[in-house]
């Protein structure tokens, strides 16, 4: 291999390092796995070779595996060299022994002999044929992403305890999320084994989320303590296929008084798979219009008395709201209560 080869493999070297420092690499990997990617370098190496191991002249190379061209000419054979009339015996002096070299054998004219064309060809199509084939291979064995299960809810009033509900066809390692809200600046007390993800307070109530991983055995209800005998409400949403040991990939919250808009900061997430539940709660009996991308899976008032809750909640899936921006609610208040809390999870795919 001359200087020119060797320099000419080190620029392009380097301008796939450039390439790749301005890709979004983590989205590629994304799509085609490191299959696809070890796919590519298999692609590039067959490509390497049979350039490094090439002739000067390509169209040479290429004329001669063309079918229907002759091989090249040979001394003494038809179109080879003819003896000189003038000196007859010169044919039959003594040849010298030709030099042996790594060329030997093939024809002077031949840029790059059939071996390896047959080598670099193969590694080349081989790495592409992975290439092309890796989405689906990658999505033929991935685990299945996450998704919605179901979704149970409750609302009491003159009691202290919010019971909800277990949702209907959980599994062991599904991941339930729930939304607790109720007249009380006190936070709830949760059953054992859930994890309190976000909490946010209002006009003198409270609204909470949590998560727990379901085992082989779970009860037909969780009892959350609210503490106050007040009106409280809320639910649970179970989701297959999200991680079992870190499930939120992300939370926010926000609290207003009396506007007619939910308005919650946009969550971050790992994947544009990955659930959005949005949960609103409101003292009083309220109407709440969730964004309408969105899924509602209930709405819950409480029982008359003291201090109605009213307690909602709605899922998508992709972290970009319909907007591109933050996700929005509308809400028609009561005056004669206070405002509104809300509380957006992000999950994460397992």
């Amino acid at each position: 291999m001359n200087d020119r080869r060797l320099w000419t493999v080190v620029v392009l070297l380097f301008g796939l390092l450039l390439l790749g420092a301005v890709t979004d690499f983590g989205e590629l990997l994304e799509r085609v796995g490191v299959l696809g990617i070890g796919g590519l370098c298999v692609t590039a190496l067959g490509l390497a070779y049979l350039y490094l191991r090439g002739s000067e002249n390509w169209q040479q190379t290429l004329q001669h595996f063309l079918p229907g061209n002759p091989p090249p000419a040979v001394a003494g054979q038809p179109g080879g060299e003819t003896p000189d009339p003038e000196h007859p015996d010169a044919g039959d002096a003594p040849a010298e022994p030709p030099a042996v070299h790594e060329d030997a054998g093939r024809p002077a004219d031949a840029g790059v002999d059939r071996r390896d064309v047959l080598i670099g060809g193969v590694l080349a199509l081989l790495g592409l044929g992975l290439t092309v084939a890796a989405p689906a291979i990658n999505d033929r064995f991935r685990a299945p992403g996450p998704a919605f299960r179901a979704a149970a809810s409750a609302a009491v009033n003159g009691t202290g305890v919010l019971p909800l509900p277990r949702p209907a066809g959980v599994e062991a390692g599904d991941v339930l999320v729930a939304q607790v809200h109720g007249r009380s600046r006190d936070p709830f007390r949760p059953p054992a084994g859930w994890t309190r993800v976000a909490s946010v307070s209002g006009s003198g109530d409270t609204m909470e989320c949590f998560w727990k991983l379901v085992g082989e055995q779970e009860p037909t209800s969780y009892p959350f303590d609210g503490h106050q005998p007040n009106g409280k409400g809320g639910g649970i949403t179970a989701w297959s296929g999200v991680d079992q040991t870190d499930p939120i990939a992300d939370s926010q919250v926000a609290e207003k008084g009396e506007t007619p808009e939910v308005v919650l900061p946009a969550v971050t997430s790992p994947s544009p798979t990955t659930p959005v539940i949005m949960m609103v709660g409101s003292i009083g009996a309220v109407g709440v219009a969730m964004p309408g991308a969105m899924d509602t899976r209930w709405a819950e008032v409480s029982p008359p008395g003291e201090f109605v809750s009213t307690s909602v909640c709605a899922t998508s899936v992709g972290p970009a709201p319909p907007g591109g921006g933050d996700e929005v609610a509308r809400i028609g208040i009561d005056p004669g209560y206070g405002g509104w809390v809300g509380i957006l999870v992000a999950l994460r795919a397992a």
